[in-house]
């Protein structure tokens, strides 16, 4: 089975190597709170995979677990939207019977936009400190993939990468793009070389897989081209360009929702 059922859906499994007792359940809503939610609730390990999922989700719904942890802390199944996106994730056991936090895995079920979808999973890669496809336990995960009817961990890999690169191609076409304003003659001295700088920095911020750092630069640059522009319109000069400006930005803020309490929906 590969990453991708259809045309709207990616499927991905990643190893969670941490997980605490940060969260909570209620029971009643199925909705995830935080630690201090004052309420009858049950405990929940998201681990640091799912944390890492919805920080990179653009102001996401309050996960609501389909499958709410019982004994099993660490077993548990949530799913939310953010934007043009549904987020299903799968918390299970695949080594040791999920005696240690290295012995569970996520799976994550993305559907909507595939753009979307890979500026999520680039963004996902970035914050976490080891590539989420390497298998702490090889040999139990493609037990684990060949029983579940999952893929094993090389197709996994081509599977995120796949995403990833998608992602980054996305961001390159960006700077690309800004790079074409600078053959205008209407830009000053100052102009171009902020712009050459920031088209640097944006280069070197992809190569670290800083997207925001990438489309914060890009953004700076646009502000300053459409300056100009609007300079040149004021003073009868030659336009930079007769076209509109359009940049394949999709801006997508780091919001750390998972301690946040929605109190309206208590």
């Amino acid at each position: 089975m590969g990453g991708e059922n259809d045309g709207q859906t990616s499927v991905l499994i990643a190893q969670v190597r941490k997980a605490t007792a940060d969260h909570r359940v209620d029971p009643n809503s199925g909705l995830l709170r935080s630690k201090s939610f004052p309420k009858p609730n049950k405990v929940v390990y998201l681990g640091d995979v799912a944390k890492a999922v919805l920080n990179c989700l653009d102001l996401p719904e309050t996960p609501r677990f389909t499958r709410i942890p019982e004994f099993n802390e660490q077993k548990w199944v949530f799913i939310t939207r953010s934007s043009d996106i549904e987020v299903t994730i799968k918390s299970a056991p695949y080594w040791l019977f999920g005696l240690v936090n290295s012995g569970y895995l996520n799976i994550i079920e993305l559907k909507g936009d595939y753009a979307s979808r890979c500026r999520v999973v680039y963004d996902i890669v970035a914050v976490l400190p080891q590539p989420p496809w390497e298998m702490t336990h090889l040999n139990a995960y493609n037990g684990f993939a060949n029983r579940k009817g999952l893929p094993f961990f090389l197709d996994n890999e081509k599977n995120w990468k796949r995403l990833i690169d998608h992602a980054a191609e996305h961001l390159l076409e960006s700077i690309e793009i800004m790079q074409t304003k600078l053959s205008s003659s209407a830009f000053s001295k100052e102009d171009v070389e902020f712009i050459e700088s920031e088209l640097s920095f944006a280069r070197k911020s992809l190569m670290d897989s800083n997207a925001p750092a990438v489309e914060r630069a890009l953004s700076r640059i646009e502000a300053i081209i459409i300056e100009a522009h609007q300079h040149n319109e004021v003073h009868g000069k030659k336009s930079l360009d007769d076209a509109p400006l359009e940049l394949p930005l999709d801006n997508v803020p780091f919001v750390d929702y998972t301690n946040e309490i929605e109190s309206s929906e208590e």
